[in-house]
């Protein structure tokens, strides 16, 4: 780290009343499980998608069980939300790789995020 970013971390430690050492530890450390996190939750988001896609498929269009307007309609705006969630969640994956992979870079990264804005 140059100097303005260890500045910047110490600012930030003092504001939470510890060290800047203290801090980095834990940003470290909270950086796989983050990613980790961040993996979990867009397998399953993908499966449910997955899942949700082909039962309104099946309902509205195979079987035309699912007849009224007012059904049908929820089933496929509902099913392009979740694609659209699935979508937005796959923009954080790279995020999430660099938590594992790299925990130093994703804690420097999620420091000047913090502090900017």
């Amino acid at each position: 780290m140059n100097d303005k970013e260890i500045q910047l971390l110490n600012e930030l430690a003092g504001k939470l009343g510890t060290t800047s050492e203290y801090l980095w530890g834990i940003l470290v450390k909270q950086a796989p499980i983050d990613g980790i996190m961040a993996i979990i939750v867009f397998t399953s988001v993908v499966i449910l998608t997955t899942i949700w896609t082909k039962v309104v498929y099946k309902k509205t269009v195979v079987t035309s069980e699912w007849r009224s307007e007012g059904m049908v309609l929820f089933s496929w705006i509902s099913m392009w939300i979740m694609l659209v969630t699935t979508f937005l969640l796959f923009i954080n994956i790279p995020n999430a790789i660099v938590g594992i992979i790299n925990p130093e870079y994703w804690a420097l990264k999620f420091i000047f995020s913090n502090l900017r804005g």
